[in-house]
């Protein structure tokens, strides 16, 4: 005597086989989509932010030591446009140099 309540047709387990290894698939690929992609883009958003900030910080800090420099060299020479030219003369040889090392 068969039991009709437990019994499933083959269409109803193929149909549950396919659920199943479904949410199984979907599981494994979030878990594996969190852990290598998603924790990494994050790390490297933290460390992208520190960066940014970090390099305008010392892009401020340049402007004022230059500031500083150009007025110390004003104070020095006596002579605003002579520390302007001295300035700009070191500008322009550094910039060459940086030219010439590039090629």
């Amino acid at each position: 005597m068969e039991d009709k309540t437990t019994e499933k047709s083959l269409s109803d387990l193929i149909v549950e086989l396919v659920n199943v290894v479904s949410k199984y698939l979907r599981q494994e690929s979030k878990e594996t989509l969190e852990s290598s992609v998603i924790k990494p883009l994050n790390h490297m958003k933290d460390r992208m932010i520190f960066g940014i900030i970090a390099a305008f910080l010392i892009g401020l800090s340049a402007i004022f030591v230059s500031v500083a420099v150009f007025l110390l060299l004003v104070k020095v020479v006596g002579s605003y446009w002579l520390g302007l030219g001295i300035i700009g003369i070191i500008l322009l040889v550094g910039g060459f140099v940086l030219i010439g090392k590039a090629r």
